[in-house]
């Protein structure tokens, strides 16, 4: 793990995170070649998604970001504190960040705390599966998350439509407060993606395996499109 891994964010290149979320996705993941061709800079551990006896992180080649994702959220393991808080506290020895939503922050502030001591990069997160909040909800947000100490900020919402992913792309070009990952889902959720790697998005994530959500690449994919980007 790096000194200080909130030094992965502190410019705005665009980084491929591969997310592990199933047996078949860590098998694939731990085959990885750092460096080689179409490989992506991160593996996110979707610990909510995946078998408890495949996690260890000292397996993987790449640095981790590790999530305990909240039900609310789109998760699939506990909702309360102290069960996601005992996952967290079992996996992350070899993590480089972790990822909370912003509305577990405080009830997981301790872990927060200790995550910083351990030289841990955190990622507050948002992610609505329904619509893409408004400019001033989504600034209001990243206030938010800047006021508690992210070290990165990230959105996933939903865009079904044009007015949708303006707003989202609107955040991301005009946002200076912190480092930022924006990804849309649904419709335009694929289109989105490129785009917003292109404007500022510092993380941008696919999949091994199998795609979360509706909108995402398979992140070979996403590799090759944004290394063509200008």
């Amino acid at each position: 793990m790096p000194d200080d891994s909130s030094s992965l964010f502190r410019n705005r290149h665009p980084h491929v995170v591969a997310t592990i979320s199933s047996a078949a996705g860590w098998t694939k993941a731990e085959k990885i070649i750092p460096g080689s061709d179409l490989a992506p800079d991160l593996l996110e551990v979707r610990a909510d998604l995946l078998p408890e006896n495949i996690i260890d992180l000292s397996r993987l080649p790449l640095p981790v970001i590790l999530t305990v994702r909240h039900p609310s959220e789109g998760g699939r393991g506990p909702a309360d504190a102290a069960s996601r808080i005992a996952i967290y506290q079992r996996h992350w020895k070899n993590a480089v960040a972790i990822d909370i939503e912003l509305a577990s922050v405080p009830e997981l502030s301790s872990l927060i705390s200790e995550a910083r001591k351990m030289g841990l990069a955190c990622i507050f997160s948002h992610h609505d599966f329904t619509d893409t909040p408004s400019l001033t909800e989504l600034r209001a947000m990243t206030q938010i998350a800047a006021h508690l100490g992210a070290n990165l900020f990230k959105v996933a919402t939903t865009t079904d439509d044009v007015a949708q992913l303006s707003t989202l792309l609107a955040w991301v070009e005009s946002e200076s407060r912190l480092p930022l990952a924006a990804m849309g889902m649904g419709r335009l959720g694929k289109i989105s993606r490129p785009l917003l790697a292109q404007i500022g998005s510092q993380l941008n994530y696919g999949y091994l395996d199998a795609p979360v959500v509706p909108g995402q690449w398979p992140a070979s994919e996403l590799r090759r499109v944004i290394d063509s980007l200008p």
